[in-house]
Order: structure tokens, then C-alpha cells, then sequence
């Protein structure tokens, strides 16, 4: 701040708002003790993402099919809320012997990935 008249002009924008009391409330203990806890939760409250996934490959090209599987499963490993959306070519991976037969570079097979995404209790919309 540059000036004592400054700062106070601020302050009084900052004190303002109704709900300030409540949240320096919530926050008083934390300052007091040295404590970090209070942003990391909000942080990371606030930078959870709802993620659609959109899969229209099929088992013509095994890599690219297995995309929406692997990238769903490590967004709700991340702490995201990934939905999946299957179109086109991909939704004969539903078929189980499609499904056994399907694998990306790298990666189970997608009958390994489905069963994995529905114990996951990800969304999944045909």
C-alpha cells in the first residue's frame, strides 16, 4: 500500500461484505496455528472438473478406442467427475467378444477397461 489512507480505504472493501465475519471466523484458528489446510481444501474444491469423454472409435483402431476408457478412469483418479459418451463405431466395444478381442498399444484390453469403468461407477451414455 502507499498510503495509511489507502489501505484503509481497501480495508473497508474487504470488511465489508455480510458474510466476512463467518468466513474470518473459519479462518482465525488456522492463521493462528500456522496451518495450510483450509486453501488445499478449497483449492481443490474448487478446481474439480465434470469431464465428458467422447469415444467414436472402434475396434478398427484398438489405441484410439481405449482413449476415453484410460482418460475417464484418470480423471476420477485426479479427483474429476468424468462422464463417457459412446458413438458410432465405438459402441460395438459393447459387444462382449469385440470388447475381449479389442486392445490398445499398451493398455487391457477393453473388456478389462469396461468392467474397471463400471466398478468405478462412471457414467457411460450410448
Amino acid at each position: 500500500m502507499a498510503s495509511l489512507a489507502e489501505w484503509e480505504k481497501t480495508a473497508t472493501e474487504i470488511f465489508a461484505p455480510p458474510d466476512f465475519p463467518t468466513r474470518f471466523a473459519r479462518m482465525e484458528p488456522l492463521v493462528e496455528s500456522g496451518q495450510r489446510e483450509f486453501y488445499n481444501i478449497e483449492k481443490r474444491r474448487l478446481t474439480m472438473a465434470k469431464i465428458l469423454y467422447i469415444g467414436t472409435y472402434g475396434s478398427d483402431d484398438p489405441t484410439r478406442a481405449s482413449f476415453p476408457f484410460v482418460f475417464a478412469r484418470g480423471a476420477l483418479e485426479a479427483g474429476h467427475q468424468p462422464t463417457i459418451a459412446l458413438a458410432g463405431e465405438a459402441v460395438y466395444l459393447l459387444k462382449e467378444e469385440v470388447a475381449a478381442a479389442t486392445q490398445g498399444v499398451g493398455w487391457p484390453t477393453i473388456a478389462e477397461q469396461w468392467k474397471a469403468v463400471v466398478e468405478a461407477k462412471i457414467p457411460v451414455y450410448i
